[in-house]
């Protein structure tokens, strides 16, 4: 007696599980690469939001010095 015709089939075969593994390793190299792009463009856009503000925020710290050097001067005349 032949069983074997008998037995259901025991799975995908070779071949398919390869293309299978090769296909859902490619997505995954490419969910990867895609994220890594829009994080170096999203550090991008937050250091040109900082360069934008960075002659602001010397100004202010360059009026506090010249206050601070004012009251030190003001406190060498007494």
């Amino acid at each position: 007696l032949d069983f074997g015709r008998y037995l259901p089939s025991r799975g995908p075969k070779g071949w398919q599980l390869w293309a299978g593994a090769a296909l859902t390793i490619t997505y995954g190299f490419y969910q990867v690469g895609r994220t890594n792009k829009d994080a170096v463009q999203q550090k991008m856009q937050e250091r040109k939001v900082r360069y934008a503000l960075v002659p602001l925020l010397q100004a202010e710290a360059d009026r506090e010095y010249m206050e601070r050097e004012l009251v030190a001067l003001m406190k060498e005349r007494e």
